[in-house]
C-alpha cells in the first residue's frame, strides 16, 4: 500500500502545536508531522487512509483590568461627574465577545464611562492569549465645569494580572468671573 505524510503548516494565529497522531505515529515535537500507509477498504476496491488527527491549543489565557482614575484638586469637583471615552485594539474578549485584531470603542460620547471626581472606576475584566495584551486609549470628553491638567498613562497595554492598568486624569475647577 501506499505510504503518506501530513505535515501541519500555518498554524492559526495565536495557537500552538501539541500533537499530531495516527495509528502508527506519535508526534509531539516541532517537526509537525506525521507518516503512515493507506489501508485498503474492507472490499479491497478503494485505498483509504487511516485516521489522523492535529491537536492544537491556545496558549494559556491572560487576564488584565483598565481602572480609569480621576484625581481633582478642588473639593468643589469631588463627586462631579466626570465622562471618558475608551477604545481597545488587537485580539481579546471583553464582556462576553471575541475581537480579533480589531479597535473596538468600548465607552463613547452617546455611552461613556462615567467616573466621579476624587474616584476610580474599572472597566472590567479583558482576556487574551500569547504575548500581545491590547491596546488602550482613555480620552476624557469635554466638561464645562473643570479642565484637564494632567493625564498619566492616558494610552498603552493593558498588564496581565490582578493589579489593574491606571489611567489617571487631574482636572481644576473652571474660574468663573472675574
Amino acid at each position: 500500500a501506499p505510504s503518506y505524510t501530513i505535515t501541519e503548516v500555518d498554524l492559526p494565529e495565536g495557537t500552538e502545536f501539541v500533537s499530531a497522531t495516527n495509528d502508527e505515529t506519535s508526534v509531539s515535537d516541532d517537526s509537525k508531522t506525521i507518516s503512515g500507509k493507506l489501508k485498503e477498504s474492507v472490499s479491497g476496491e478503494v485505498l483509504i487512509t487511516t485516521d489522523n488527527s492535529f491537536v492544537n491549543k491556545l496558549p494559556d489565557a491572560k487576564q488584565g483590568d483598565l481602572t480609569v482614575e480621576k484625581r481633582v484638586t478642588h473639593g468643589s469637583l469631588s463627586g462631579q461627574e466626570f465622562k471618558f471615552k475608551v477604545i481597545l485594539k488587537g485580539s481579546f474578549e471583553y464582556n462576553g465577545s471575541s475581537y480579533v485584531n480589531e479597535e473596538v470603542t468600548i465607552y463613547d460620547e452617546v455611552n461613556p464611562l462615567i467616573v466621579k471626581g476624587g474616584e476610580k472606576a474599572s472597566i472590567g475584566p479583558i482576556k487574551w492569549s500569547g504575548e500581545d495584551a491590547p491596546e488602550y486609549t482613555v480620552i476624557e470628553l469635554d466638561t464645562d465645569i473643570a479642565k484637564n491638567i494632567s493625564v498619566v498613562n492616558g494610552s498603552g497595554k493593558i498588564a496581565e494580572g490582578s493589579s489593574a492598568t491606571v489611567a489617571t486624569f487631574t482636572n481644576e475647577p473652571m474660574l468663573v468671573g472675574g
